[in-house]
Order: C-alpha cells, then sequence, then structure tokens
C-alpha cells in the first residue's frame, strides 16, 4: 500500500507563500533518493497523485477558491513522467536480475566467454538504471515534493463563494457599541498585557479561564473522550505533515538551535492543544479497527504566529489557553458523524454559557490546506461590530494520514488511513475579550463556568 456583516475570522491569507519552499525542491516531509543518505527518515508519506489528477476541472476549482497559486500543469505532467521512469527503471532491473541468473548458469556450466559477454550487456543495463535514477529523483522534487503543496478536496458543503453559510445561531446579537474588553480588564484590573501579545489574567478573568477549561474538557470527557497531555514541541516533518510550512516564522514557531540540524529534526513551539501534537502521536502508527473511534481531547496551551493580526489584545495573542479535539475514523461516513455529533456537543456547551454566538461553514479561501470544511463558531464583539471565532471543528479526511502514515487495520486484515476530525473547539481569550464587551463592568462569572472553578 505505501508504495506510492464584517466579519473577523481567521484567513489563510498565505496560501501561496506557504508553498514557497516546496516549488523550491526541498521538503523535511520528503526527502528525494540522492540526499536520502546518511539520514534517518522517520516518515515518508503515501504519495498517489493519479486519482488526483483524475478530474483536473475540480482540482483547478479547488485551488483558485483557496485562493493558491500551482503549477498544476508541471506537477502532472512530472508525476506522469515520473511513473513511466519508474517503469522503466523496473523493467531494466528485472532484465538485469535474469541475467544474473543467465551467467550463474553458464558459469556453472563452464561457459565463461558466454559469461562475459553478458555480464557486459548487465553492466550496460546497470549503468541505464543509474541514468534513470537521476531523472527520477529531478522528477520526484517536481512531482512528489509537489505534489504534496496540492491541497486537500472541498466537502461539498464548502462555500466556494466569498462569504460563509451559517448553519446556525443562539442569543441575540448586541445591537449597540460597548466598550472594548482593554478598557474594561484595564479598569476591573483583570489583565496585564505585557506586549501586543503576550498578557496575564488575574482575579475573575483567571476563574474564568479556568472554570471555562474544566466545563469542555469534563464534558467532552462525559462524552467519550480520552483526556491527553500533549508536548507542547513538534518537529518539522510532522509540522509539514499536517499542512503548514517548517520554514516559514510567519506560519510556525521555530526553536533556535544547531543550524547544521537537517530540516527534517528541526523543533517547533506548537502548544499541546495542537493538532500538530496530536498527529505526532498517531504518525506511523497502525490502530485496530476495534478500538475505533478514537476520541481525544486535551487542555494546553496553543502556540501560534498566525493569531498575530489587527484585532487588539485578547483577540490575538501568540500564547492562548485552548481545548483541542482529536478524533480518528475509519472511513468518510464515520467521521461525518463524528464531525456532527462533536459539533452538536461543542455547541451545546456555547449555550450553557448564555452568550450569543454563530456557527458558519467558512468560505473555501479560509481554509488552511489540510481542511476539508470547517464549522467556526464565533461569538459577537460588541466594540469592535464584528463576529470573532471562538472555537472551531475541521473535517480533514484521510489527507493528513496518507502524509504522516496513520493508519489503522482493517477486518479483512489490509492497513487504510485513517479519517481525522480536529479543532481548538475553544480560544479562552477570545470568549474572555467578547464576554467582556458583552458585560462591561458589570462581568461577573457565568453560572455554568463558576461551577467548575
Amino acid at each position: 500500500m505505501f508504495s506510492r456583516i464584517q466579519r473577523v475570522v481567521p484567513v489563510w491569507h498565505k496560501q501561496a507563500s506557504v508553498f514557497k519552499k516546496w516549488k523550491g525542491g526541498t521538503s523535511a516531509l520528503y526527502i528525494p533518493g540522492d540526499e536520502a543518505a546518511g539520514k534517518a527518515v522517520s516518515v515518508v508519506p503515501y504519495v498517489d497523485l493519479t486519482p488526483v489528477f483524475k478530474n483536473m476541472d475540480a482540482l483547478r476549482s479547488n485551488i483558485s477558491c483557496r485562493g493558491m497559486s500551482i503549477n498544476l500543469d508541471l506537477i502532472k505532467d512530472s508525476w506522469e513522467q515520473l511513473e513511466s521512469e519508474e517503469d522503466t527503471k523496473a523493467s531494466l532491473e528485472e532484465q538485469h536480475q535474469a541475467l544474473l541468473f543467465k551467467i550463474k548458469e553458464l558459469r556453472k556450466a563452464d561457459k565463461k566467454s558466454e559469461a562475459d559477454k553478458l555480464l557486459e550487456d548487465a553492466r550496460a543495463i546497470q549503468e541505464q538504471v543509474k541514468t534513470i535514477k537521476k531523472v527520477i529523483w529531478d522528477l520526484e522534487r517536481k512531482a512528489i515534493i509537489g505534489g504534496l503543496s496540492i491541497p486537500n478536496h472541498l466537502h461539498h458543503l464548502t462555500p466556494t463563494g466569498d462569504e460563509g453559510k451559517p448553519i446556525s445561531s443562539f442569543g441575540l446579537k448586541p445591537d449597540a457599541p460597548k466598550e472594548s474588553h482593554l478598557s474594561v480588564a484595564s479598569k476591573l484590573d483583570l489583565v496585564d498585557f505585557y506586549d501586543s501579545s503576550f498578557y496575564f489574567l488575574k482575579k475573575d478573568a483567571a476563574l474564568f479561564e479556568l472554570g471555562l477549561s474544566y466545563l469542555f474538557l469534563d464534558e467532552m470527557g462525559d462524552r467519550g473522550f480520552l483526556h491527553m497531555s500533549n508536548s507542547d514541541f513538534g518537529r518539522s516533518v510532522v509540522v509539514e505533515g499536517v499542512g503548514l510550512d517548517p520554514e516559514d516564522p510567519s506560519s510556525v514557531f521555530i526553536v533556535k538551535g544547531d543550524t547544521s540540524e537537517p530540516s527534517f529534526t528541526k523543533l517547533h513551539l506548537v502548544g499541546g492543544a495542537s493538532l500538530v501534537s496530536f498527529c505526532a502521536f498517531h504518525a506511523k502508527c497502525v490502530a485496530q479497527f476495534s478500538i475505533l473511534p478514537l476520541r481525544y481531547v486535551t487542555l494546553g496551551r496553543h502556540y501560534s504566529p498566525e493569531a498575530k493580526n489587527s484585532l487588539p489584545g485578547l483577540f490575538s495573542p501568540w500564547q492562548s489557553s485552548a481545548v483541542e479535539v482529536f478524533v480518528a475514523t475509519p472511513s468518510s461516513e464515520s467521521s461525518w458523524d463524528e464531525f456532527e455529533n462533536t459539533l452538536n456537543v461543542v455547541t451545546s456547551l456555547y449555550k450553557s454559557l448564555d452568550y450569543h454566538f454563530r456557527v458558519e461553514y467558512l468560505p473555501a479561501r479560509s481554509l488552511r490546506p489540510w481542511e476539508s470544511l470547517r464549522a467556526s463558531i464565533q461569538m459577537f464583539s460588541a466594540h469592535l461590530n464584528c463576529y470573532v471565532e471562538v472555537g472551531n471543528l475541521s473535517l480533514c479526511e484521510d489527507f493528513i494520514s496518507k502524509r504522516l502514515l496513520m493508519c489503522y487495520n482493517r477486518k479483512d486484515g489490509q492497513k487504510d488511513f485513517l479519517h481525522v476530525v480536529s479543532g481548538t473547539v475553544v480560544s479562552i481569550p477570545h470568549v474572555l475579550a467578547c464576554v467582556l464587551e458583552s458585560e462591561g463592568e458589570d462581568f461577573s462569572l457565568p453560572t455554568a463556568v463558576s461551577k467548575k472553578t
């Protein structure tokens, strides 16, 4: 199997630049044959682009709707050439083995002259194979590394225009401008801001973080989600495996170290409440069908330089407390069921806070490369007069699993790839900011939150 209104929600605005490095022919996830010597490669992604290129119109539409720039024709032509060259190489190697067998038989029969003649033919074939290998290595850079830049397919429910598709709403949206959460936090002495990206919660704000975190963590645990404690760090191979560029400091934090280290071993600060941490746990692992679906939830830090945007204060910290979920299932159908069930659980928890929020499917231009569909949970900023994403849940299908070899054993004994649902179901600072703006100086802990403190 392994042969081959106004909105302020996250927008994947770096789509084109994310794959800048891959276009140059280098990758932490896939090491071409001529670069593999002396490198301990931990994961070799499963790449089969033949089905990907079956519907070029849909693929081009996918790329266009996401706002990406990828030379699909170059990748497709390179892939077809690569398959042809590999077939030629396999045929030559088969001929070489057949000649070696004949040479062995001729020498046994003491027919040295005939054996020597065939030996020259075998050496000529070996030289042809060496030449073809060099061609293959060059094509791998264009086809396989280029193919890794192709994003996940779009789910049929993902809007292809500029606007998202609302699917539910709770409560009434504030109809009058309110004071900013920065002003409220300052008056109530709830938050210390050290600069535009780092903060320290105090008094009821700290209790809010604690209570809201455990409200989600405990409820998800009661619904069959196993509590996990993940690493705050991830290697480049996993970072690229989920679809991020490990060399882009605006995409993921890079831990500075020995510059002589190969790119695929570099360390990144991602936080335990991140997709990367969950995928690192399951990369190159095989689960048994009987234990599926796997449901995990974790409470921890989430680190992302992409969080920094034009929004003020708690809407854009690089470090945030969050609750992250990860679900692995055996099929597309079961992953959709888990997606719907998990989203229902999460929205019921937001309802318990008794503040206005809405859920919508984000348009393709706002999706990350690994997302097929994203449900965005948004609360209203009464000061900014716009919606801000406070949580999300994504349908990833088997896109990440193929790249990081996250598999399971089917009932028939064959291996297949897991289908993944993931998401940051609650970002604590985002929710706190919206609540502070909604309540103003009358801020107090919501009943559902105070019960967990």
